[in-house]
């Protein structure tokens, strides 16, 4: 789920730069979402993480 996440924002990060759209790159960059962004952000990186010692927990033999 953390590989997702990351492959999602730095797609979106080539697209603009492949596509020599640097001003549209800076904008999105610019676009700050606060603290719900980095509350989301810190929730999906622990549920990462969790599932992962988890999956490793309950997989053991």
């Amino acid at each position: 789920m953390l590989a997702i996440l990351l492959m999602m924002f730095l797609v979106d990060l080539e697209r603009f730069a492949m596509l020599g759209q640097y001003k549209e790159l800076s904008e999105s960059l610019a676009n700050d979402p606060g603290a719900l962004g980095l509350l989301v952000l810190v929730c999906l990186v622990d549920l990462n993480v969790i599932m992962q010692i988890a999956i490793r927990t309950f997989s053991a033999k």
